[in-house]
């Protein structure tokens, strides 16, 4: 799947309210399987409020639905395993996201500037979470992390009502140290 214009940043290629990406295409009488969502294909889709993505996609490239402001769910398909640098960078209505378990990575920025998303849920097999991957996330309250978490990115969760209702000094997110909020005493490092 990829952008309908010339380039991403035509305008073009612009895909309005719910779109159903098919399992399958033809193409000149050949039957493909669709795999992969391009780079920046929904890209600036102010007018995309839903997308039905099947199962035998296993690839989102980055800034796929980067500023659709308009989406407000997505369900990530089961064999997709890293959420690209930016790919839901500033859905400001996005207020459910569904991560698999087989997701290993969170890019840097995938989420940052989803205002209305409340909660998310971090599934075990995610070993890395990007920098600034929820930053301005102003409404997310709720924060669930998987155990397998081995390296979570500068000002990750910045932004956040979740972050700023931790008390100033250092801030953990279950057993994970994300920083010190706040101006550190004199003297200290």
């Amino acid at each position: 799947v990829t952008f309908k214009g010339s380039s991403y940043s035509d305008y073009d290629n612009e895909y309005i309210g719910s779109v159903v990406i098919p399992q399958k295409v033809i193409y000149e009488e050949n039957t493909y399987s669709v795999t992969s969502i391009g780079r920046s294909a929904f890209y600036f889709c102010e007018s995309l409020a839903s997308v039905d993505i099947p199962n035998s996609v296993i690839s989102i490239g980055a800034n796929a639905f980067s500023d659709c402001i308009s989406l407000s769910s997505v369900t990530i398909p089961t064999g997709v395993k890293i959420i690209e640098s930016s790919t839901f960078y500033n859905c400001k209505n996005l207020i459910s996201v569904e991560i698999p378990n087989k997701v290993t990575s969170i890019g840097d920025y995938a989420f940052m500037g989803c205002t209305s998303l409340p909660s998310i849920e971090i599934p075990n097999g995610v070993s890395n979470i990007g920098t600034q991957a929820f930053k301005s996330c102003s409404s997310l309250t709720s924060v669930e992390i998987g155990d397998k978490v081995i390296s979570i990115g500068s000002a990750a969760f910045e932004g956040t009502a979740w972050y700023k209702n931790q008390p100033n000094g250092v801030v953990y997110l279950d057993n994970y140290l994300l920083g010190y909020k706040g101006t550190m005493p004199s003297k200290t490092s």
